[in-house]
């Protein structure tokens, strides 16, 4: 008898340092580095599915931050996968599956968020075009469509135009998203006997 489906989250690890002098209204300009209640404003954009505006993770968000934003994790201790340490959210409504917010290795910095059927708040198109778009290893219906000096990266059901899973980052280059690992996530389903 055959158990049932494993997904499992492969290798994501994102060494993302590069910020943007763009995000005015999450970054202190004297110091670059975000404050508390704009990087937690961010999360909570995120969170109710406003990706329009969304300019990207500003440096400095940190374990605090996301705890102001989303409440304290799922569980008390993190949770260990490829892409490194993570911790789980309760979701708002663009995130009904909840939050996973993964840190920088040995650090409480944020390196990057992932939402698996994220609910966008409008359509995609309003959008743009993306700056790239690639195939999907996270589902063979979808395609990566990359904003990534927005720090956003969607996977979408090219059939229905839903969003199977999102990445939001530090803005960088889309030559550097597509040389990243994150570009090249994958779920893998095994079977267990």
């Amino acid at each position: 008898m055959i158990g049932p489906l494993r997904i499992a989250l492969l290798a994501i690890v994102v060494g993302v340092a590069c910020g943007s002098a763009r995000e005015e209204r999450t970054v202190n300009h004297a110091s670059g580095v975000a404050t508390t209640s704009a990087c937690s404003e961010t999360l909570k954009e995120l969170a109710a599915g406003r990706v329009v505006g969304f300019r990207g993770l500003p440096r400095g968000c940190s374990r605090s931050t996301v705890a102001a934003a989303f409440g304290p994790s799922r569980f008390d201790v993190d949770s260990t996968g490829p892409a490194g340490r993570f911790r789980e959210y309760a979701g708002g409504t663009g995130t009904p599956n909840g939050v996973l917010v993964f840190f920088v290795s040995g650090e409480d910095e944020v390196s990057f968020v992932a939402i698996d059927e994220f609910r966008v708040d409008g359509a995609l198109a309003s959008m743009g075009p993306p700056e790239a778009v690639a195939r999907s290893l996270v589902s063979s219906a979808a395609e990566q469509r990359i904003w990534a000096s927005r720090g956003l990266t969607l996977h979408v059901r090219t059939m229905d135009e839903t969003v199977r899973r999102l990445y939001a980052y530090r803005p960088m280059s889309a030559e550097e998203f597509l040389a990243s690992s994150m570009a090249r996530a994958e779920v893998r389903r095994e079977l267990r006997r």
